[in-house]
């Protein structure tokens, strides 16, 4: 894990691509605003995520997280979603 920048962050889509370098196994200071991102090894397999603090206190922390599912991409900001043009289906609003 490491710190994702000096300064706390506005949300969770503040972190748009994970770092290619920098993380470290050692305990960080988890502090409210701040983003963190992370790397998951599963064998061969490199993913990325980023969390974001919330609350933090001596018992429990609360944060908003995303996790990259493609394997070894860094990017981690939803991908723009295409213009509806589909029909509403019947029941829906």
């Amino acid at each position: 894990m490491r710190l994702y920048g000096t300064s706390p962050i506005a949300d969770l889509t503040s972190i748009d691509f994970a770092p290619a370098s920098g993380y470290s196994g050692d305990s960080l200071l988890a502090r409210p605003g701040f983003g963190y991102v992370f790397e998951i090894v599963d064998g061969t397999v490199l993913h990325y995520g980023a969390l974001r603090m919330t609350h933090v206190g001596r018992q429990y922390a609360i944060f908003d997280w995303s996790v990259q599912t493609d394997p070894g991409n860094p990017e981690l900001v939803v991908p723009k979603q295409p213009a509806s043009t589909g029909k509403q289906v019947a029941g829906s609003r």
